[in-house]
């Protein structure tokens, strides 16, 4: 939402009853995640496997559009960098990030590039380091030009293999 005049990213967990549990001050509407310089936006949540959440989005504090993230404890308290921690940070048009629980500990965070139609995908462990290639290992990728790929979707089957679809078009 946008409490601090630009787009920031909040969360708030409810217990099985649907009552708020994370109460800032006297505010219960839930705390900053990242209130970092422009907008951040699109966010995207899963269980760190471990009674807390991974959350990513879509981050313009750079100039461009990039991926970033950030482990929320059960209390609620952040657990990486202050504002998060870059996903990928090649600055460019990353959209539409999906993310889903690493068995363990840690998440697979997936995404759109727009500016080269490919889908890119990292690996997060529990303490936010990046496990895979830098800015992430292009998944789904245009021979050349058209077909593009976008509105990525990701799962974890149960031998840990991680399964990426998404949208092919044809269109330029």
């Amino acid at each position: 939402g946008g409490r601090a005049g630009s787009s920031d990213i909040y969360a708030q967990r409810l217990n099985a009853a649907g009552i708020r549990q994370w109460v800032v001050g006297s505010d219960s509407n839930g705390f900053a995640v990242s209130t970092a310089v422009s907008f951040q936006n699109l966010p995207v949540v899963s269980s760190d496997d471990a009674g807390g959440s991974i959350i990513a989005w879509v981050d313009l504090r750079n100039g461009g559009t990039e991926i970033y993230s950030q482990k929320i404890d059960s209390a609620g308290s952040v657990q990486w960098t202050a504002n998060g921690v870059a996903v990928s940070g090649d600055i460019g048009a990353q959209h539409f990030p999906v993310i889903t629980t690493v068995p363990g500990g840690g998440a697979i965070i997936a995404w759109e590039d727009a500016t080269s139609g490919a889908n890119f995908a990292q690996r997060i462990n529990s303490s936010g380091t990046a496990l895979w290639t830098t800015n992430g290992i292009a998944v789904l990728v245009p021979i050349s030009g058209p077909p593009s790929y976008s509105n990525p979707a990701i799962v974890i089957d149960n031998n840990g293999y991680t399964i990426l679809a998404a949208d092919r078009s044809n269109s330029t």
